[in-house]
């Protein structure tokens, strides 16, 4: 650029914002009519190297930990020397949101409910551009939230003259309400309360005969017991 000056005028030198971590150099040349040529120098100080650091409750938060079945929102506070921060979700699931305040300095986290088992995620956090930038990856995990159904036993045998066996159940059913069918007219099957009572008629064949009792909270099979009769 060429600016044209009068004796004793000052020359404007201005620079365009640097975030570089190292000094950059320019020279500017001053011309007169019958003078020998002047340079000068121009040097601007490089940025100060991007430091990036993540708190959530004054701790650092490079894992966040949720409960299956409760909505919650973590806020992370972000404190860094540079302007300009994203936040890079190419690998997190689509059952995390993650929301950047508007004057960067924090981010929320809210989950989905989880109805499965255990399951993690991750996103990361940039501080400045990309020739001068610190990033950090922050975990995200979320407590088992699957059904859980667990029987006394797995297996019973019944004998010819038939009669019935109790199982007893203990279950985390996510709002479901305790089911249980069987896969053979003979064998019965009845719920009460936390028991499942299994009951066959007499077998009057040469054979032993078998059945399989699905055990499920109304929504999914997720245990199932053998009988024999």
């Amino acid at each position: 650029e060429i600016y044209t000056l009068s004796l004793h005028d000052a020359l404007p030198i201005s620079v365009e914002g640097h975030n570089e971590v190292e000094l950059r150099t320019t020279k500017v040349t001053v011309k007169a009519e019958r003078a020998v040529d002047q340079i000068v120098e121009v040097r601007q100080s490089a940025a100060v190297a991007a430091n990036l650091e993540l708190l959530c409750e004054g701790k650092y938060s490079g894992e966040l930990e949720f409960a299956a079945k409760q909505k919650e929102t973590k806020t992370v506070t972000i404190e860094t020397n540079q302007a300009d921060v994203k936040i890079d979700t190419a690998e997190t699931a689509s059952w995390c949101h993650i929301t950047l305040a508007e004057d960067n300095t924090s981010l929320s986290v809210t989950l989905d409910l989880n109805s499965e088992p255990a399951r993690e995620t991750v996103f990361t956090v940039i501080a400045g551009t990309e020739s001068n930038k610190a990033e950090e990856s922050v975990k995200v995990k979320q407590a088992d939230g699957s059904v859980k159904i667990e029987l006394s036993t797995q297996e019973i045998q019944l004998n010819s003259l038939g009669y019935r066996d109790i199982i007893t159940v203990t279950a985390e059913l996510d709002g479901g309400k305790l089911k249980a069918v069987s896969d053979a007219d003979w064998c019965k099957v009845e719920v009460a309360n936390d028991r499942i009572i299994i009951s066959a008629p007499v077998n009057f064949g040469r054979a032993d005969r078998n059945a399989v009792v699905f055990v499920f909270n109304g929504l999914r099979k997720r245990r199932r017991t053998g009988g024999k009769c």
